[in-house]
């Protein structure tokens, strides 16, 4: 009896993903790879240049506003945080002082980002 085997790569197995964020990114991926180009044209592409440039600043406008009030509620929960902890929490500023610089630093980032964008 003549006995025909498969070969290794013929045979069917299949490769599983196993990482969480392997798989999120080829999901990510594969929805990048089914994005039509007809979502790039405003208008259904019969937009004119005044048309396109009027959506582009409404989209900007958005967003700047967006970074605008993420850096406000970064600044006013950082240093309601540090006023509560100090008034009432018996803190003092040495104990609080990195925390009013990093949220300084990250609030004012994203409002200059937002600045930038205008």
């Amino acid at each position: 009896m003549i006995s025909i085997q498969k070969h290794a790569l013929a045979q069917g197995t299949r490769t599983r993903i196993k990482s969480r964020a392997a798989q999120l990114g080829a999901l990510a991926f594969s929805a990048c790879l089914l994005a039509n180009q007809a979502f790039a044209q405003v208008g259904g592409g019969t937009g004119t240049e005044d048309a396109v440039q009027a959506r582009a600043v409404g989209v900007l406008s958005g967003f700047q506003g967006i970074m605008f009030a993420v850096g406000g509620v970064l600044l006013a929960a950082a240093f309601g945080w540090v006023g509560y902890g100090m008034a009432y929490g018996g803190k003092k500023w040495s104990d609080v002082a990195n925390v009013c610089y990093g949220a300084g630093i990250a609030g004012m980032g994203a409002m200059i980002v937002g600045w930038i964008f205008s």
